[in-house]
């Protein structure tokens, strides 16, 4: 009964430290917007947002992606930060000095992928 007791409290303390443990891993969403013209007119399969994530001031793509132009937009929407995410690379680190809600643009020819961020 000690054991059983005993592994009871062992068991609720851990429970507590994750309960009150920080996750600083902010799931993102994506929209797309695809500019230009849809081609020979043939319907084609949608293209898929990439997933993001954004742990403090560095942001991650999950998964393969191809070579982003990534921006970040004020709120009135003037361009503030633009950087290339190659695509061997899964994470950049942005600009600390930056604080507040941006939008970020991912570019990739006619595509655009975007969301909102809190830095």
């Amino acid at each position: 009964m000690k054991r059983f007791l005993t592994f009871l409290v062992i068991l609720s303390g851990f429970f507590a430290a994750n309960m009150f443990a920080d996750d600083p891993i902010e799931n993102i969403t994506l929209n797309i917007i695809k500019n230009g013209s849809t081609g020979n007119g043939n319907p084609r399969t949608p293209a898929l947002a990439p997933t993001a994530s954004l742990d403090g001031h560095t942001f991650y793509i999950n998964g393969g992606h191809a070579d982003f132009v990534v921006q970040l937009l004020d709120e009135d929407d003037n361009v503030v930060y633009q950087t290339v995410m190659p695509s061997e690379t899964n994470s950049i680190v942005l600009p600390s000095t930056l604080s507040g809600v941006y939008q970020i643009q991912l570019l990739w020819g006619d595509w655009m992928f975007y969301g909102w961020i809190n830095l």
